[in-house]
C-alpha cells in the first residue's frame, strides 16, 4: 500500500494524479492497519470493539467522500450540457432572425 502511495504521489510525475486517488489509498491503508486489531495481537475485547467503530468510520467516510465526488461530477456534466443546449438555442434564434432580416431586405 505504501509503495502504491509513493508511486501515485512522488515517482509518477507524468501520470494524471488526483487527490481522490491518493485519499482512497490512504483510507485503504488505514483500514488495513485497523484489521490487525481484530487478530490475537490485541487481547482486549473492548479495544477491538472500539476499533471496530473506527474501522466503520474510516470506511463510511471514504464512501461518503467518493459518493459526493461522483454526484459533483455528475452535476457538473449536467450544467455543461444545459449550457451547451442554451448556447445552441441562442445560435438557432440568431440564425432565424438573420434569415428573416435577409428575407426582409430582399423583398
Amino acid at each position: 500500500m505504501t509503495v502504491v502511495i509513493m508511486i501515485i504521489y512522488g515517482l509518477n510525475k507524468f501520470a494524471k494524479q488526483t487527490n481522490l486517488q491518493l485519499f482512497n489509498e490512504w483510507c485503504l491503508l488505514a483500514s488495513c492497519y485497523l484489521y490487525f486489531v481484530f487478530s490475537d495481537f490485541v487481547p482486549d475485547a473492548a479495544v477491538r470493539y472500539q476499533m471496530g467503530f473506527a474501522l466503520i468510520g474510516v470506511i463510511a467516510f471514504n464512501f461518503i467522500v467518493n459518493v459526493c465526488m461522483i454526484l459533483m461530477h455528475f452535476a457538473l456534466k449536467i450544467l455543461k450540457l444545459l449550457n451547451h443546449l442554451r448556447l445552441r438555442n441562442e445560435f438557432r434564434l440568431k440564425k432565424a432572425k438573420f434569415a428573416e432580416l435577409r428575407k426582409a431586405l430582399k423583398i
